[in-house]
């Protein structure tokens, strides 16, 4: 480890020890709810770790070739598919009809699973590119916002919006390689990784006060 990317390697390996504590607490709370509810939140736990732990590893670790690097920058790519769709799981499963939670779903799944096959199999895709990508996986998490009103009000509602425009923004500070507030040390990309952990945070909240505890039922 020679951890070359400081602010983006510390920020998301920290971020994955204490989410691993986080998601611990998420499943002994949801212990006793239903199965597809507790096994939606398992699945959140696994993309959610496994996302921080990629990207930290990836910004940490010394590359003895730009093949290696490539292989673990894969990885850090492949994990972002599925931490979109990781986020979105308990979501849809606590709040949302099982005919539109399917579809949702069954969508951003086709997106995650193609990108992944597309990262390993396909020529590297330009960065702009796979960012658009990214972005436009999670904007269309958001097509059933009138169920999410009618289930999570108001209040949740604007947390929505708020995770949605921190990982969004983060996105777009990465793709227009701005702003560099200290030259070598924070510039877009470490913007993007701290954005990426507020982001986490805000949906962490919304899943704790408006999704389970409000939404919850026992099997």
């Amino acid at each position: 480890m020679d951890f070359h990317d400081p602010v983006s390697s510390w920020s998301h390996l920290l971020m994955a020890f204490w989410m691993i504590f986080v998601c611990m607490f998420l499943l002994k709370i949801t212990a006793k709810h239903r199965r597809q509810q507790r096994a939606s939140i398992a699945i959140y736990s696994v993309s959610v770790v496994w996302l921080y732990f990629m990207s930290g590893l990836f910004h940490g670790l010394q590359h003895s070739s730009p093949e290696v690097r490539r292989l673990w920058q894969l990885l850090d790519q492949t994990a972002i598919f599925w931490l979109i769709f990781g986020s979105n799981v308990p979501i849809c499963v606590y709040v949302l009809s099982n005919r539109v939670r399917n579809r949702i779903l069954g969508l951003l799944f086709a997106i995650a699973f193609g990108g992944t096959l597309y990262l390993w199999l396909m020529p590297k895709p330009p960065h702009e590119v796979l960012i658009a990508i990214y972005v436009g996986m999670g904007i269309s998490s958001m097509l059933p916002l009138r169920s999410y009103y009618r289930r999570l009000g108001r209040n949740g509602l604007v947390w929505i919006f708020l995770l949605a425009f921190l990982y969004v923004i983060g996105a777009v500070f990465e793709g227009i390689r701005w702003p560099v507030i200290v030259p070598g040390w924070l510039g877009p990309h470490e913007v993007l990784h701290l954005c990426d952990v507020a982001g986490t945070i805000a949906h962490l909240r919304l899943l704790l006060i408006n999704v389970i505890t409000k939404h919850r039922s026992f099997r």
